[in-house]
């Protein structure tokens, strides 16, 4: 993406969450709806396993993801 950031969306992973691939591309049909550049960052706090095995499954996100692992859960 090359215009610079006017959104940045974060999501929080804390345990396993069934509807969270539907959540994602949810948001990502949302803000690609109003034209302007955005990310999705999905932080997982001490689900580093989970978050991976998802982000494969998001591959046709049209904003810019990314995923940022704690390995162990911190408060």
């Amino acid at each position: 993406m090359t215009d610079k950031l006017k959104y940045s969306v974060i999501v929080l992973l804390e345990e396993h969450n069934e509807n969270l691939i539907e959540y994602i591309e949810a948001l990502d049909r949302i803000f690609s709806e109003r034209n302007d550049p955005y990310e999705i960052l999905i932080l997982a706090n001490g689900t580093e396993g989970l978050l991976k095995n998802k982000l494969t499954l998001l591959k046709n996100i049209n904003g810019m993801l990314r995923g940022f692992a704690f390995n162990k859960r911190s408060s």
